[in-house]
């Protein structure tokens, strides 16, 4: 079955969405679909296969656009979660000037990283 058959398969199927869900899922993550081994240096935006099974991180334009729309939407989030995160913690360690500098540059490595 073709990719785009599984997606439209998918589309009517509850059992197969969760399928195809968990495979992007395990991509997002920079996981393999098929063996969830760590993938590096951007197999799955690049659609080159998988080094330990060889199965291919996204054989489809339509997977790799559902793909980067996902891993916009967990990007978001992330973000909006440490910015309140350290928003917070700003506050509290106002009284430590010494203290936020440090807590800011916490969360500038952790962006950097996340990017």
């Amino acid at each position: 079955m073709s990719d785009a058959a599984a997606i439209s398969k998918a589309a009517t199927d509850p059992a197969e969405t969760r399928t195809i869900d968990h495979e992007l899922a395990l991509l997002l993550t920079g996981r393999c679909r098929r063996c969830a081994e760590p993938l590096f240096d951007g197999r799955v935006f690049l659609g080159n296969p998988c080094p330990n099974c060889g199965e291919p991180t996204s054989a489809s334009l339509a997977e790799r656009q559902h793909l980067a729309a996902l891993f916009a939407d967990h990007l978001t989030r992330s973000v909006w979660i440490v910015a309140g995160a350290m928003t917070a913690a700003t506050l509290v360690a106002g009284w430590f000037p010494l203290l936020a500098s440090v807590l800011l540059g916490f969360s500038l490595l952790w962006v950097r990283r996340r990017i």
